[in-house]
């Protein structure tokens, strides 16, 4: 099968912004999020920064009718959503331990919103519809059957999809119950001044806390985009996916 023989390629991002009674007034024109050259940034004439009272700025609310369309595309939208969750548990410090689960689930999820990405595209007539429809797989099996289909082997066993894997096993222990306490009997280096019962909390958390190490999360999390961006190249997708700006696509053709 050809390298290019599932491409689609998506709509160019454009937003005009501009009064339509005002067709004189200057517009804001911008592809992706970049204004394009030539195009003037002032505020259009007659409209005016919001009013100050007593020394405060009012911001005074009105109702406008915007007309246009968009459209979504759950991978790169997850994945930067993962990215994002990751990069704030890194600035949260002592409280993170809540934001790291999260971006844990939501780095696995982004693995799920790539099948969901590529595998319509992939499988017109079997991913929604048919006695077995693909979507029902496991996410595992559909990244198996997506990668298959453009000619890229999924080994769980071997790099990078061991880290997939991994993932999807540390989702799977968040989700698992313990059947009983688990025991802990363990030294714990703390702060000599220090109250210990946190650090010691923060030790049976980590029972119960799979891929909790940042750097060990943007390493899986770094492997797994290395895969998926092999199949999404084998399949003949566009360029510079993960640039989220790029590949959800917004249009305003008017707003009143």
């Amino acid at each position: 099968m050809s390298n290019r023989a599932h491409r689609k390629g998506l709509p160019k991002v454009t937003l005009v912004l501009g009064a339509a009674k005002n067709p004189g007034d200057a517009r804001h024109i911008f592809e992706g999020n970049r204004p394009l050259a030539g195009v003037r940034s002032a505020m259009p004439s007659g409209i005016l920064p919001p009013p100050e009272r007593g020394g405060m700025r009012v911001n005074i609310k009105k109702k406008v009718r915007a007309v246009g369309e968009a459209s979504y595309h759950p991978w790169p939208e997850l994945n930067h959503a993962a990215r994002v969750l990751r990069r704030a548990a890194r600035e949260q410090g002592a409280s993170k331990l809540h934001v790291v689960t999260g971006a844990v689930v939501l780095t696995a999820f982004a693995v799920e919103a790539f099948c969901q990405t590529l595998g319509p595209d992939l499988f017109p007539d079997r991913w929604a519809s048919g006695a077995k429809p693909l979507v029902e797989k496991a996410v595992l099996r559909k990244l198996e059957l997506i990668g298959h289909e453009v000619g890229v082997d999924v080994d769980y066993n071997q790099e990078p999809w061991i880290h997939v894997s991994a993932l999807f096993e540390a989702k799977r222990q968040l989700l698992t119950p313990s059947s009983s306490p688990v025991p802990l009997d363990e030294d714990v280096s703390v702060d000599e001044d220090a109250d210990p019962r946190f650090d010691v909390h923060a030790a049976v958390q980590r029972h119960f806390r799979p891929l909790h190490n940042l750097v060990q999360l943007e390493k899986v999390a770094a492997e797994v985009n290395k895969g998926l961006l092999n199949i999404w190249d084998a399949a003949g997708g566009a360029e510079a996916v993960l640039d989220v700006l790029g590949h959800t696509s917004w249009a305003i053709q008017s707003a009143e």
